[in-house]
């Protein structure tokens, strides 16, 4: 990790200490000493002799290029001759991520715009620790972050975008915001506990739509949660509507931690050793007894927490994926309104990609 942040080639190198130059030679030495004094055999790098060498190394880079070698041919020789240069120096020391490098925008786009700070440092300490090699991110999202996410998603992909970007590059930033949009109402119908047939049937449309862009345009993405929302999630709301003619917020996670919530507070007004009994009674007489003696303890008051934002409805200076539109008398955004939005809608919609995407 200190060698990658360095720019630095592996502890396996031939001056393979980041601290001294130190060779797999003389480091038996016992006479020698580390320290910046004269009088020392190992001293530590010098940052200017570093950047030397790093430009001697692409100069290098440079005139292999121009040879008919495979990059497994290369590599020795390029180490090899950082080893002649007495450096282990093979690129510019990393401080920190660059904050013009796509992920440091993205990072700076989660914290600022998405306002999910806890996100913007997990994605820095999981990229510090793998670099991105090692698998995908893991992250649990918090019901306020989930909510956070879903309205301002848009606002993260402008900053994946930049001047120059290929065809393919546009298309998957617009790929994302298509299956971030369908992503968004999936998640506003889902998490409720009042529903209508009409709910169900957007959701059914929904979720197709969501699991035919991933599998046409984002194929390696897909993965089991994803197959689940096209396929099951649709098929279990309805079961669900059926028989308890309710939403899947009866069942979801968010739904459970609310529970939660409030079996730890009725925990606080029990005694301990009958604790569940007492809760079980409770819930017992407000949820089922009273309501079949015609009482109504527990009236169900909607949540003002909504997944699609209100300025989407309310302010025709938003684009309905939540982005600020250019001009107010524009039907949509940059994103929405781009020529290969529509080839996306009709790829999805034939079930196959069709002419003019990458």
């Amino acid at each position: 990790m200190l060698a990658m942040l360095g720019g630095e080639l592996s502890n396996s190198a031939t001056y393979f200490s980041s601290f001294a130059n130190v060779t797999t030679k003389d480091c038996t030495d016992l006479k020698g000493t580390f320290g910046s004094g004269t009088l020392c055999k190992w001293k530590p790098w010098a940052y200017g002799n570093r950047i030397k060498v790093v430009k001697a190394v692409d100069s290098f880079k440079a005139s292999l290029d121009a040879k008919p070698l495979s990059a497994k041919q290369k590599r020795p020789k390029v180490t090899e001759f950082i080893a002649h240069q007495k450096s282990r120096q093979e690129f510019i020391p990393l401080v920190e991520v660059p904050q013009d490098s796509c992920l440091g925008r993205v990072v700076t786009a989660l914290k600022c715009e998405v306002k999910a700070g806890r996100l913007a440092k997990k994605v820095r300490k999981w990229f510090d620790e793998t670099q991105g090699r090692q698998g995908d991110l893991q992250y649990r999202f918090t019901g306020k972050e989930s909510r956070l996410f879903c309205h301002n998603f848009a606002r993260l992909l402008t900053f994946l975008g930049q001047e120059g970007d290929s065809q393919k590059q546009r298309q998957t930033v617009l790929a994302l915001a298509y299956v971030g949009l369908r992503l968004r109402d999936l998640c506003s119908i889902i998490n409720r506990f009042e529903v209508e047939e009409t709910h169900l049937e957007q959701l059914q449309s929904l979720a197709q739509e969501y699991y035919r862009a991933n599998a046409l345009l984002l194929p390696t993405s897909v993965n089991p949660t994803i197959w689940t929302i096209g396929h099951v999630v649709p098929t279990h709301a309805s079961q669900v509507f059926d028989k308890y003619a309710q939403g899947l917020f009866t069942v979801t996670m968010e739904g459970r931690e609310a529970k939660h919530i409030a079996l730890q507070k009725l925990s606080a007004n029990t005694t301990y050793q009958h604790r569940w009994a007492e809760i079980f009674r409770h819930e017992f007489i407000m949820l089922v007894w009273l309501p079949e003696e015609h009482h109504e303890p527990c009236s169900y008051t909607p949540s003002k927490n909504v997944y699609i934002p209100q300025r989407v409805f309310n302010d025709s200076s938003y684009c309905y994926c939540g982005l600020h539109k250019a001009d107010p008398v524009d039907k949509s955004c940059c994103l929405c309104s781009d020529p290969l939005m529509t080839l996306i809608h009709e790829s999805v919609k034939q079930g196959k990609i069709v002419a003019g995407l990458a």
